[in-house]
């Protein structure tokens, strides 16, 4: 796992870790600024290999699946990738809070509001689906 403060460099830019955000499986999601400029901010998905073949093989996937992605208004664009210390590097639009914030905050959300979030939801399922081969995600839910 990152440490706050770890610099990064991507293929486009040098990252430098504000927080993490989350934990998977085999991921971390970590909150990272740009560090030229220190005001844009983006998702760094680390996924750890630690030179294990068969986690090598599944990060190299998903990195390739991202790539071969079209940009799609529902979905987290790639806008960069990187290999270090037994990780691979994604670097994400950063998407802040998710519906299930907003309630759990109790927020208003409305019918309409949780209709059209679900929509967008099911437009970006159907954008993944129509990949060849389609592509499906096993995490769909309201926190992502």
């Amino acid at each position: 796992m990152l440490k706050k403060g770890a610099s990064i460099k991507m293929d486009r830019c040098t990252v430098k870790v504000v927080e993490r955000l989350s934990e998977g499986g085999f991921a971390y999601v970590h909150r990272v600024k740009e560090e030229s400029s220190g005001k844009r901010h983006y998702a760094l998905k680390q996924i750890v290999t630690n030179g294990d073949a068969e986690l090598s093989r599944a990060a190299e996937r998903e990195l390739s699946l991202m790539q071969s992605l079209a940009p799609h208004p529902n979905c987290i664009g790639l806008l960069a990738s990187a290999s270090a210390s037994g990780s691979v590097m994604l670097l994400l639009e950063l998407c802040q809070g998710s519906l299930a914030d907003r309630v759990l905050a109790k927020q208003s959300c409305g019918w309409s509001e949780l209709l059209d979030a679900f929509g967008q939801s099911t437009a970006a399922g159907v954008q993944r689906h129509s990949q060849t081969p389609p592509m499906a995600q096993r995490d769909r839910k309201s926190e992502n």
